[in-house]
């Protein structure tokens, strides 16, 4: 990929402004539901589960499908994942509760190598309503002696005939690198590790971004120090803030040489013309 900006704008100070999603790594099969079954997904004392659609009158709280589990009194549905020791994890679920005397909550067990628990976590439970609630558990620790968890969706009712309904329960691992960014502190566009050292350490160079409304990123292009283009990103989830990581590897994967780099945005404010602004970064052994 042969790319070329003039040299002269290296010498410009300017104000990047860019955008580029981080998200938390999804580890849950068919979250949603759309795929139109509940493959993935496992039920205990539960005798009846459905997924049903909004085009039958049903109602869901994203997207097409839901889980309808009914003919309860006390079971779950759940999913294991694989999770490491140390780190840290996000839940979330969304469940829609119309009995008067039942609840549901989202609950998560630590596992042992045996499949024995080592703890839990569970969100607080729901209220009775007509619309769907979130429950959600934000940077819960995996404890020494992790090797999975089992994620569950628990229902507790006094009526036999009691209908629950969920939808998008999402496991994530946390991203505890984003913690460290203060992002109220930029007003723009700061690169976090200015001189990184990916032969050496692993380590990876982050990109944080603070983005005003209105103003989004239309790609962001590494050059190395004679205007070629090495790496280049150009699907954006997030316009608002976060940060990308590059891992001091080229477009085809070819570990790049140590020195300096410019990294540049092309971003775009109310449909506006495209502007393009430069920073740069060290890459050292």
């Amino acid at each position: 990929m042969k790319s070329y900006f003039s040299p002269v704008l290296i010498l410009i100070t300017v104000c990047l402004k860019l955008s580029f999603p981080v998200e938390g790594m999804g580890l849950t099969q068919n979250p949603d539901f759309e795929i139109g079954t509940a493959t993935g997904w496992y039920k205990s004392s539960i005798s009846t589960w459905t997924v049903v659609s909004s085009t039958d009158g049903y109602k869901t709280r994203s997207g097409t499908y839901a889980l309808q589990v009914f003919d309860i009194k006390t079971g779950y549905v759940y999913q294991v994942y694989t999770a490491t020791a140390g780190k840290y994890y996000n839940v979330s679920g969304w469940i829609q509760d119309d009995d008067t005397n039942g609840s549901a909550r989202v609950m998560v067990y630590w596992r042992n190598l045996n499949g024995s628990t080592i703890s839990s976590e569970s969100t607080a439970y729901t209220v009775d309503a007509s619309e769907y609630q979130e429950c959600r558990l934000t940077r819960i620790h995996a404890p020494a002696g992790t090797v999975d968890a089992r994620v569950e969706v628990y229902f507790n009712t006094q009526d036999t005939g009691a209908v629950f309904y969920i939808d998008d329960i999402v496991f994530t691992e946390y991203d505890t690198l984003n913690e460290s960014i203060n992002y109220s502190s930029i007003s723009s566009f700061e690169i976090i590790d200015k001189t990184f050292y990916p032969y050496t350490s692993s380590n990876n160079c982050r990109i944080a971004y603070n983005l005003p409304s209105g103003k989004v990123i239309k790609e962001m292009v590494i050059y190395d120090i004679t205007g070629i283009a090495v790496r280049k990103y150009t699907s954006f989830v997030n316009p608002q803030n976060g940060y990308i990581t590059w891992d001091g590897y080229d477009e085809n994967n070819n570990v790049l040489p140590m020195g300096v780099y410019i990294i540049a945005g092309v971003t775009s404010e109310n449909g506006g013309p495209e502007k393009k602004e430069f920073k740069t970064v060290t890459l050292m052994k």
